[in-house]
């Protein structure tokens, strides 16, 4: 995609209602609204660098005004050689984003649709971390933190199958040779092929033994529908299997209570 097509997908992400034409000579177009009347819009430059702005004329909303470019995460992904401190408006994330040279940031300087790591490191506890925190007056208004998994290409991805990983937490540490080293678990996985009706899951948790490095799942939450059983899963040292709980009898536990119990 060239820079004279990524002005046009701004405008007609813009401008979707309106009739879009372009004229003959490059960088110049002519929206004309369905009321009355039209405007030209042409490229323009800001302080000497390639940026990507247009200039919406007086006869549009009565005084010049810039107006970063706003494209989907799609068609700047197809942008060729983006130059530098490019800034744009990302439809599909509504945010604002800039091209480094090498990434598109966003407006918290962090990379965004990268291979690259953002790691976070320092000596104070109170600011060596990652956090989000949401402001709203209704019970389910929680900020989160989200990871995924998907199959396929960015540009062409694919639902998830059975026994995929979702995401995981990994605890690291310092080992004496590596300052990241490994260490429990949370993860996440699939427990039947992704559909639109179709997202069974399971959360593990994994841990490592003292004098070992592999990690032993010694929990597990995994739905099932079948009648006695519970969704727990726990490790059995003696018989070195993950078991899943079951529950006994009615009053198999005294008066009132039942056990919970796992096979021998």
């Amino acid at each position: 995609m060239s820079t004279l097509e990524l002005y046009r997908d701004d405008l007609l992400n813009r401008f979707a209602s309106h009739t879009f034409t372009e004229a003959a000579v490059d960088n110049l177009w002519t929206i004309t609204f369905k009321d009355a009347g039209s405007v030209t819009i042409d490229e323009v430059t800001k302080q000497g660098k390639e940026e990507a702005y247009i200039l919406i004329r007086e006869n549009l909303v009565g005084k010049s005004q810039d107006v970063p470019i706003q494209i989907t995460t799609t068609q700047r992904d197809v942008l060729t050689s983006p130059a530098t401190s490019t800034r744009i408006y990302n439809l599909t994330e509504s945010r604002s984003e800039s091209f480094d040279g090498t990434d598109w940031l966003n407006s918290a300087g962090s990379v965004i649709d990268s291979n690259a790591a953002i790691n976070v490191s320092g000596t104070n506890a109170a600011t060596t971390r990652i956090r989000t925190m949401r402001y709203q007056n209704t019970a389910n208004s929680g900020a989160g933190i989200q990871a995924g998994h998907s199959r396929g290409s960015e540009s062409s991805a694919s639902a998830l199958l059975s026994g995929d990983e979702l995401a995981q937490y990994v605890f690291l540490g310092d080992n004496g040779t590596n300052q990241t080293s490994a260490g429990p678990v949370v993860r996440g996985k699939t427990t039947e092929n992704w559909g639109s009706s179709a997202k069974g899951s399971l959360i593990e948790f994994a841990v490592i033994k003292n004098g070992e490095t592999s990690e032993t799942i010694g929990f597990t939450v995994e739905p099932s529908t079948t009648a006695g059983d519970t969704y727990m899963l726990v490790y059995d040292v003696d018989n070195a299997t993950l078991e899943r709980v079951t529950i006994g009898a009615v009053d198999s536990g005294g008066t009132g209570f039942k056990v919970l119990r796992i096979p021998n």
